[in-house]
């Protein structure tokens, strides 16, 4: 690579030295230049002279191209272009230019003359097609010369550097930036003899070009030594996106990817146009084939439908869904952390996501551990519902939505895998996919009259509940029904809330857990209260789990506190941070019946004593048996725990008198 690649960056190099009889297949890829032409002289670039292609003869009014087997991503990439230049052998005109334009658009070069085979003339003849950025070597000086339909530009520049910007048809391709004239040497030489190989640098860092104020910066550098050792610069690095600002015009964002070509132009004047010893070196370089993702990257569709930027798919998440509910996965190629915009060129390519159970752990998704995705969590098969192939083509430019995935069963922690037979990726985060609800709830203290059987001392006798969701899959260790005392309600209003134990059920068996060592610590009866999610998103029930989406919570990737089942789209994905998000939680879709009956564990005596019957002797007394015996008592209702139940009262239940036996302690 050239030695003034900026640090940090690495870049792999593609090189043609055209040493050879016929252009093609070349030595970049194996595959054929593409050469177009808007003249009519029926000449298409080629190699004349091994180790030189040849744009033009020294002919009238030519406007040739010949464009790069490659695709070069944009958003994310530096690209360095090298070659040695010769323009000799006739009366000075025009130039070359080096263009990177849509690799979606087929390339076809602009007008002849000063437009440099890039800009376009007012006699209808468009512009380079799908024209991004055109950097111009121009000899005759009339590429920055606002004449002939061209737009912009300081005026008429002999042996000068300039470079236009985005343009279509005959819109566009305004001048940005260029040197003054004269360079010296000058671009072109007189004679016969193949000249002047000066060594040209045309550098597009396009690193910043997917930020939210994107950059793209051009430089053009020259080695009038040829080597490429000893570059100065002629075009001192600038944003094109802030220049075409300052000039007061806007410049396209930069396409998925770009093609380059270089184009040859005479006019009235002429020179044959040649280029040597080509390299272009770039972070990414994709064959016409298509390129291989190192990887793939999965994020909710919350973030959008693509395209989207390659930072959310590198930090991305995937929020909490709900069983049964449909939902969307993106899916994009990765390479060198950056969106491979060049997956697809041509025709389509399978990819296959399939979401599977993780909550063995078997799956690592730090892609920095050496048992990443492994191939004991690439065998695993796909959950009920959780298998799609994907097609992508050209214009998905390496990202995808997925059709929706409707997951019947409920999964405490699920991975999505992807592959397309030959890159196989994990997804970087795990998701839960929870019940709506809560559906059933049955106890033994199934008794919700005043009287009768069955009845349970407080605090003291054991009795169990049943708590059931329809939703299958929902067990294991990360299933545990919880009681909560805020979501707990006593029969009627006026009475006092016992508490019930243990707070949590054991662990879910096919969906139903029975924990059968529950005590409530009050008289009366209870019920666990419950909302339908659609009407009441946080109201506390009396029965939820909090722990299946444990997976999601500490990303927030879901909302706390919520029972929602509808993600919330309220503003949008930059201004609500739970855009896109269901409720962590899940609870009793309605209130229980009432359990019971509960009555107290024992009475204490607190205060009492006994009216003597005879007195004013020297003891006063009261005879065993006496009709009117004169007792005097307090009694305290309590629960197994010794706690004084508050509902036991004559205005809540009957109380019935208790029997008072008198013993003689003293026979």
């Amino acid at each position: 690579p050239p030695a003034n690649i900026p640090a940090g960056i690495t870049v792999t190099c593609v090189c043609d030295n055209f040493n050879r009889t016929t252009l093609n297949p070349s030595t970049i890829f194996g595959q054929d230049w593409i050469t177009s032409t808007s003249d009519n002289t029926g000449i298409l670039p080629s190699i004349v002279n091994t180790n030189f292609l040849r744009l033009t003869n020294n002919t009238n009014n030519n406007a040739k191209a010949a464009t790069v087997p490659s695709a070069f991503p944009a958003a994310g990439n530096y690209i360095s272009v090298e070659f040695n230049h010769y323009a000799y052998n006739g009366s000075g005109a025009d130039g070359i230019a080096v263009t990177l334009s849509d690799y979606n658009v087929p390339a076809v070069p602009g007008s002849y003359g000063g437009s440099l085979g890039y800009a376009q003339r007012n006699d209808g003849t468009p512009g380079f097609a799908g024209g991004w950025i055109g950097v111009a070597l121009d000899e005759f000086g009339n590429y920055q010369n606002p004449t002939e339909g061209r737009q912009g530009g300081p005026g008429f520049l002999v042996d000068s550097v300039g470079v236009r910007g985005s343009g279509s048809g005959t819109t566009g391709y305004r001048w940005l930036q260029g040197t003054a004239a004269n360079l010296s040497p000058g671009i072109d030489v007189t004679g016969t003899t193949r000249g002047p190989g000066h060594r040209y640098q045309i550098v597009v860092d396009a690193r910043n070009a997917g930020a939210g104020t994107p950059q793209t910066f051009v430089a053009v550098n020259r080695d009038t030594t040829g080597t490429g050792n000893s570059y100065a610069a002629l075009i001192s690095s600038f944003d094109a996106f802030a220049r075409a600002v300052t000039l007061g015009f806007t410049q396209a964002p930069v396409p998925a990817n770009w093609q380059i070509s270089f184009t040859g132009s005479t006019g009235g004047s002429t020179n044959i146009h040649e280029i040597g010893a080509l390299r272009i070196c770039a972070q990414t370089i994709v064959p016409p084939s298509g390129g291989v993702a190192s990887g793939f990257a999965v994020i909710d569709e919350a973030y959008g439908t693509p395209p989207i930027a390659v930072q959310n798919y590198l930090t991305g998440r995937i929020y909490t869904k709900v069983a049964g509910t449909p939902f969307k996965l993106n899916i994009a190629a990765i390479n060198n952390n950056q969106i491979q915009t060049g997956y697809v060129l041509a025709g389509s390519r399978n990819v296959d996501v399939k979401l599977v159970d993780n909550s063995d752990g078997v799956c690592v998704l730090n892609s920095s551990q050496a048992n990443y995705c492994s191939a004991t969590c690439r065998a695993k098969a796909a959950v009920s519902g959780g298998s799609q192939t994907l097609s992508f083509v050209p214009a998905n430019a390496g990202q995808r939505q997925s059709a929706d995935f409707t997951i019947p069963g409920a999964w405490s922690n699920l991975v999505a895998i992807v592959s397309d037979g030959t890159t196989t990726a994990c997804s970087t985060d795990a998701f839960a996919v929870r019940p709506p609800r809560f559906d059933t709830i049955s106890s033994t203290a199934s008794n919700a009259a005043s009287t009768g059987l069955p009845a349970f001392r407080a605090g003291t006798d054991a009795f169990s509940m049943t708590v059931g969701t329809a939703t299958a899959g929902y067990a294991g260790a990360a299933a545990l029904p919880t009681i909560n005392p805020a979501g707990v309600a006593a029969n009627a209003a006026g009475w006092a809330v016992g508490s019930i134990a243990p707070s949590t059920f054991p662990a879910a068996v096919a969906s139903s857990s029975t924990g059968s060592t529950f005590t409530y610590s009050e008289v009366g009866q209870f019920r666990l209260l419950g909302y339908d999610p659609a009407v009441n998103t946080s109201s506390p029930r009396g029965l939820y789990d909090s722990t299946w989406t444990t997976v999601d919570q500490s990303t927030t990737d879901c909302i706390a506190g919520s029972y929602a089942n509808t993600r919330d789209t309220s503003g949008t994905f930059a201004s609500n941070s739970n855009f896109g998000k269901y409720g962590c939680l899940f609870g009793l879709g309605a209130n229980s019946t009432l359990f019971g009956r509960f009555i107290p564990d024992r009475f204490t005596l607190t205060s009492g004593g006994v009216t003597a019957a005879c007195t004013g002797t020297t003891r006063n007394f009261t005879y065993m048996g006496q009709a009117r015996l004169g007792v005097a008592y307090r009694l305290e209702a309590r629960n197994g725990a010794n706690g004084i139940t508050q509902n036991y009262d004559a205005t809540r239940v009957t109380v019935v008198a208790p029997t008072v036996v008198a013993e003689d302690q003293g026979a």
